[in-house]
């Protein structure tokens, strides 16, 4: 957790600061503060109240890519409630994730956020990363046959036959946009497609005509994409796709 109360303030984890909470559940924390792991705050009584947030250097390097007033903002839905990592004033909750999640819980945090994205750290397996890289060895993305000069940001697609081989298939039932962080891979450098690493790929929710589509993004393009965009709900994540489907009558 990288931000606790002290008195009505939030502040980050420094050393030999007594008397903070967590702003979710009111118990007291202690700063970690070293060398190895990024400072954080952590329950005194070593409970973790939310098991939703994912701790980890990756997150961190993210949140700080926001402003502080929008990083672990408190949703409340009835009698739960749950860290975002990232909420933006247009409602876009940015979830952060490295671990694969099953299907079930990937439903239960889409149910209870609403207006989601994930962030997924994909570079951080090694299988994850030769199985990208590999995709395209095999030409398995390809390019529209027409693109709109109107579109700011070109889509690729890529057949709903080989979607599995291409992503974890832990992501491929989310019902909103999965943005997919390649950059940090060790892994594939030497690739002849290394270069594609150095993007973050976005798998949209939707098939069209039996493709995904799919957008790639420098890491500045992606970060002022989400500064700006509108938080949809997944009636209107619906509503998006019949929109992509009228404007591209012939993809392929």
């Amino acid at each position: 957790m990288k931000f606790a109360l002290l008195g009505n303030e939030r502040i980050v984890a420094q050393p030999h600061i007594k008397g903070a909470i967590c702003p979710k559940c009111h118990t007291e924390v202690i700063s970690k503060c070293g060398e190895i792991r990024v400072n954080h705050w952590a329950h005194k009584n070593k409970i973790q109240c939310d098991e939703w947030m994912e701790e980890s250097q990756w997150r961190e390097q993210w949140l700080d890519e926001f402003p502080s007033e929008w990083q672990e903002q408190i949703i409340e839905r009835g009698m739960e409630s749950h860290f975002a990592d990232i909420q933006t004033p247009n409602d876009t909750i940015i979830l952060l994730h490295q671990s694969h999640l099953t299907t079930e819980i990937i439903k239960e945090r889409e149910d209870f956020y609403l207006t989601p994205v994930w962030l997924i750290n994909a570079g951080r397996y090694k299988k994850d990363v030769n199985r990208f890289l590999k995709c395209f060895e095999q030409a398995f993305i390809k390019e529209p046959k027409k693109i709109p000069e109107n579109l700011r940001y070109s889509f690729l697609l890529l057949s709903e036959f080989n979607v599995d081989k291409v992503f974890h298939r832990s992501w491929l039932s989310c019902h909103f946009p999965v943005f997919l962080d390649y950059t940090t891979a060790t892994a594939g450098r030497d690739h002849r497609y290394a270069e594609q690493l150095d993007y973050l790929w976005c798998l949209m929710p939707y098939s069209v005509q039996g493709f995904r589509i799919l957008f790639k993004f420098t890491k500045q393009q992606l970060i002022e994409k989400l500064i700006h965009m509108k938080g949809r709900t997944l009636e209107e994540m619906k509503q998006l796709e019949q929109t992509f489907i009228k404007n591209h009558p012939h993809l392929y």
